[in-house]
């Protein structure tokens, strides 16, 4: 995923695992750091559990939602065939739909309304 949004001309990274003796605190700042200086944030459901999930998009948006108007994020929904739904809706948060595949066209959609400012696609 990270090179199809370098490909759509957006700077992206991997959330780190904690470095080896950084606390949770530290590891926390250092994350909130790093999206206080970010245009938006894409949460991956895959394997992880739904609550791992809305917990990401929970922290995430304390964090952007202050910074930025509208639209400031993006759950891309790409799970096993046998998970269930994530559980998540939000107003200023783009749902994208990946269970039939990975392809760059609902990225796409995201990186365009985050450069337009529509919050409501």
């Amino acid at each position: 995923m990270r090179d199809l949004l370098f490909d759509l001309g957006v700077d992206a990274s991997l959330t780190p695992e904690p470095s080896q003796g950084q606390t949770p605190a530290e590891w926390r700042r250092d994350y909130e750091s790093v999206l206080s200086e970010s245009s938006g944030l894409v949460v991956v459901y895959g394997q992880a559990p739904p609550s791992w999930v809305q917990t990401q998009v929970q922290a995430a948006k304390r964090t952007l939602a202050q910074a930025r108007k509208g639209l400031w994020g993006a759950l891309l929904d790409l799970p096993p065939v046998d998970k269930p739904d994530h559980g998540m809706r939000m107003r200023n948060l783009m749902l994208l739909d990946c269970r039939g595949g990975l392809t760059s066209d609902p990225l796409a959609r995201f990186v365009g309304a985050l450069r337009g400012g529509d919050a409501h696609v």
